[in-house]
């Protein structure tokens, strides 16, 4: 691994209540908020790739056992299903 590479960490699924911060304040915003805000159409040509992926990997199992998220580069990625 080089000087420039970082060790890749499982990802581990934010709580919907979490609080951005400022400073080290709880904003008035949440992650929830986030998700609503950036996925709430999930038919745009932007997300509707991601939508697919999520109903295959439910189908297939192929999502990350027991944590729920997408790990973009992770080994479980569907085009490594073939």
């Amino acid at each position: 691994m080089s000087e420039f590479q970082s060790a890749q960490l499982e990802p581990k699924p934010l709580q919907p209540e979490t609080s951005f911060t400022h400073k080290g304040q709880p904003a008035s915003f949440s992650v929830l908020d986030f998700w609503v805000w950036i996925a709430s159409d999930v038919l745009n040509n932007t997300l509707r790739g991601m939508v697919a992926e999520y109903i295959v990997s439910q189908a297939t199992g192929a999502c990350l056992a027991g944590t729920g998220t997408k790990f973009a580069s992770s080994a479980t990625s569907l085009n490594r299903l073939a």
